[in-house]
This record gives structure tokens, C-alpha cells and sequence, in this order.
């Protein structure tokens, strides 16, 4: 629903939100809307939101922000976010 009706989708993760305020994964949906519609600083600022809710356990958090900051065109922070990602997930299969 978010890649083809984003902005539909847009209003459900506004309710959830509404409900459950900081939640990572409403957080990434909103992120992920916004990328949809090409609001890249708000696509920034949820996914980042995302990354600090979720305290860096999940790694499609890190990773969307890393893809988000690079279609912006700031290499060097989604060089760390991709970064991040990885150390999750490197973490993740050790665990």
C-alpha cells in the first residue's frame, strides 16, 4: 500500500502514531511515505526518528535511513547509517 498509494498510507501511520507515539516501526512507515512522495527531509527526519527509537537493534531502520540520506545526496551520514546496518546485522548472526 505505502509504494502505491503512499499518500493513503500516509493518513494510517498519522492514526497509529496518534496511538503509539514513537514506535519505530510507524516511525519507518512514515519515513517511508515521505520517500514515496519525494519529501526527502521529512523521509529524514522519520527515519532518523526511527533509528533513535528502535536504539539501533533493527537493522532496516539504519538501512533506510542510509538509503534515504544517500538519494539526498549526503554520502558521508549514509555511509554511517549503512555502517550501522551492518554492525546490527554482523551482531545479529554472531548472536
Amino acid at each position: 500500500m505505502v509504494e502505491g498509494f503512499p499518500r493513503l498510507a500516509r493518513s494510517h501511520y498519522d492514526k497509529a502514531q496518534g496511538l503509539k507515539r514513537g514506535e519505530p516501526a510507524v516511525l519507518y512507515g512514515l519515513s517511508f511515505c515521505a520517500f514515496q512522495t519525494g519529501d526527502l527531509p521529512e523521509a529524514t527526519r522519520f527515519a532518523q526518528e526511527a533509528v533513535d527509537a528502535d536504539h539501533r537493534r533493527d537493522v532496516r531502520f539504519p538501512g533506510h535511513l542510509a538509503k534515504v540520506l544517500l538519494q539526498a545526496g549526503r554520502r558521508e551520514e549514509a555511509d554511517r547509517a549503512a555502517s550501522t546496518a551492518v554492525d546490527i546485522a554482523q551482531l545479529r548472526a554472531r548472536n
